[in-house]
């Protein structure tokens, strides 16, 4: 239930990794652009004087909220990353659910849509939707699989 209700959050209002607006990018996006520019933080749209974000910051956003649990910011940097930079996010994602979260159900559907965008296919409105939504339900759960074969460190020496 608590990740419904970061999903809720998360795309309700303006897509920004801090809490108050920056980016306006809304989750309802395709093809690389949003659809829906222009969220309720005060920023404007993306073109219009927002604040530059490289892709390797928000994807390391979005690594860092997912292990720390922050579903939020998780669904935002996902729906950022989205608008700009479409199969970085989809490869990162099924990076950081095998090695920060748990494998998740939905991850063949977004390895699925990682392959079909690679050959040219657009990422519906719903598409996008979906991918926000698992960013958030990993981020939501509490409980993380264990790295049984690395010894659980994850630290080699």
């Amino acid at each position: 239930a608590a990740h419904a209700t970061c999903v809720a959050e998360a795309g309700g209002r303006g897509v920004g990794l801090g809490g108050g607006g920056g980016v306006g990018v809304r989750a309802g996006m395709h093809h690389g652009r949003a659809a829906n520019a222009g969220g309720s933080g005060g920023g404007g749209g993306a073109g219009e004087g927002a604040p530059h974000l490289s892709p390797a910051l928000i994807k390391s956003a979005l690594q860092k909220s997912v292990r720390r649990g922050r579903c939020v910011t998780a669904a935002r940097a996902t729906a950022l990353l989205l608008a700009e930079h479409p199969a970085e996010v989809l490869r990162r994602l099924a990076v950081v659910a095998l090695e920060d979260a748990v494998l998740h159900p939905s991850l063949p559907l977004v390895i699925f849509f990682m392959a079909a965008q690679a050959k040219g296919w657009a990422l519906p409105g719903e598409a996008c939707g979906a991918v926000v939504r698992v960013a958030a339900e990993l981020a939501a759960c509490s409980v993380k699989d264990l790295d049984v074969v690395g010894g659980g460190s994850g630290d080699e020496e």
